[in-house]
């Protein structure tokens, strides 16, 4: 599950990126929105991954906590990240 995010992390990345470009003209804007989109879509896979393996050995139902933690903290991050990003 893991290498399926990094690869549609990275085309999703890409695609974003060159529409990006071509709508605003910019390189600048293109590279973050592919870096932000990248490290979301890859960090969502990890995520939804890691927390349920968590869940288990803590001895709670998985497919119960885990479902609104992942799309919660996935969310909380990918704007976190487009912030940074953009303001640097």
């Amino acid at each position: 599950e893991s290498a399926v995010g990094l690869i549609i992390g990275l085309v999703c990345g890409i695609l974003g990126g060159v529409i990006g470009f071509f709508w605003q003209g910019s390189w600048l804007i293109g590279i973050v929105v592919f870096v932000a989109m990248f490290i979301a879509i890859a960090l969502g896979a990890l995520l939804g991954v890691l927390v349920p393996l968590f869940f288990k050995k803590m001895k709670i139902d998985p497919a119960v906590a885990s479902g609104s933690l992942i799309a919660t903290t996935n969310d909380l991050v990918a704007i976190n990240i487009y912030f940074l990003l953009f303001l640097k």
